[in-house]
Formats: structure tokens, C-alpha cells, sequence
């Protein structure tokens, strides 16, 4: 049981990290006609992109599916049976903090 608590609060911290992402992505580019773009935004999105860069190809596409474009919720399902996803969305997400954290 604790095992899923831990799995639950990592994944609401990806899902509160690619949020501000968003935000910030969003920001950057309004101001992108204004030289001077707050810092911390530029440091925020460097940190995300190098923590989404670090992950391999299956993990990336899980983040951005299920974190940032979560336009279709069963998008995994032709690819994936139910134990591999959540197999691959625990070692995602896992991986991401890790590097977004390092």
C-alpha cells in the first residue's frame, strides 16, 4: 500500500512540474518580442528539458502523453496491455524526477 501512496505522490509532482512547464513555456513565448525574459523561466524549462531529454524514447512519450498532452487518456492502449503501461509510467516517472531532481 505504501508503494502506491509514494507511486500517487510522484505522479501528482510530475503532473504539478509539467504544469508550471506549461505556464512557462507559455510565458516565454508572450514575451518572446521582450529581451528580458525572467530567468527563472528559462532555468525551470532548461531543468524540465533536460530531465525529459535524459529519459529513453518510450519514457518520453509517456510524459508527454499522459503529462502534457493528455488530450486522449487511452492513447497506450493499442500500443501497450495494462500491466506494461503502468509498468512503463512507474519507471517514467520515476526516471523523470530523478533527473529533473539530479
Amino acid at each position: 500500500m505504501n508503494s502506491l501512496k509514494s507511486m500517487v505522490k510522484m505522479e501528482d509532482e510530475v503532473g504539478v512540474i509539467m504544469s508550471i512547464y506549461a505556464k512557462n513555456i507559455l510565458s516565454v513565448i508572450d514575451e518572446n518580442n521582450n529581451s528580458s525574459i525572467p530567468k527563472i523561466n528559462l532555468f525551470y524549462i532548461h531543468r524540465v528539458q533536460e530531465a525529459f531529454n535524459a529519459l529513453n524514447e518510450e519514457e518520453r512519450e509517456l510524459i508527454n502523453n499522459d503529462f502534457l498532452d493528455a488530450d486522449s487518456p487511452h492513447w497506450w492502449e493499442p500500443f501497450y496491455t495494462n500491466e506494461q503501461y503502468l509498468k512503463l509510467r512507474y519507471s517514467s516517472v520515476s526516471s523523470f524526477l530523478m533527473h529533473f531532481y539530479d
